[in-house]
């Protein structure tokens, strides 16, 4: 599929993040682990989904450092919807419309 200039450059970025946070928090403990993403297009948006099989973790308890600040902006930029499950680790889905 094929993204708009104005969205490649913030997209790449929120994927670095996520990937970051992934390799930093995930596997922290672990000896191996699996991360795969996918962006794909349904109707009028993209979807990405980045999936991990870490340990997971709750929303809740996550400290709003840096790089929570930096998705948050980035998602935000897009006009996206962000959003967490887990699902035999952490599966991040950010769905954004297509210009």
């Amino acid at each position: 599929m094929t993204v708009d200039r104005e969205q490649a450059l913030p997209l790449g970025m929120l994927v670095n993040e996520v990937v970051s946070n992934a390799f930093k928090y995930a596997f922290e403990d672990a000896v191996d682990g699996k991360l795969s993403i996918s962006l794909a297009k349904d109707n009028d948006d993209a979807v990405l989904t980045i999936r991990d099989t870490g340990k997971g973790f709750n929303t809740e308890d996550v400290r709003h450092g840096m790089g929570s600040r930096l998705i948050t902006g980035f998602v935000s930029q897009q006009r996206a919807i962000q959003t967490y499950t887990f699902d035999g680790g952490t599966v991040f889905t950010l769905r954004m419309p297509l210009e």
